[in-house]
């Protein structure tokens, strides 16, 4: 090897080194919900044929879809389930 070679172990060092940083920064706004906290989850369910508002308990617990839609997509993966 020469003396401009570069290892594949040096770039993989930093590669790993600038990810490492990337993680490690501070964040720029404080994180204003935790889970448990009444806001959460989103506002209204992610599923684009609903929208519904998300009940306050559906949201302290994260949860991204209403009851209804989580029934229907529930009683879906009934019919592929495997035995």
């Amino acid at each position: 090897m020469g003396d401009t070679e570069v290892s594949m172990e040096d770039i993989a060092q930093d590669v790993e080194l600038k990810q490492w940083e990337l993680n490690n920064q501070s964040r720029t706004e404080p994180v204003k919900y935790a889970p448990g906290d009444e806001g959460y989850g989103p506002e209204f369910c992610v599923n684009d044929d609903c929208g519904s508002e998300m009940p306050a308990a559906r949201r302290a617990h994260g949860f991204r879809v209403c009851v209804g839609c989580k029934s229907i997509e529930e009683e879906r993966g009934k019919h592929l389930r495997r035995y």
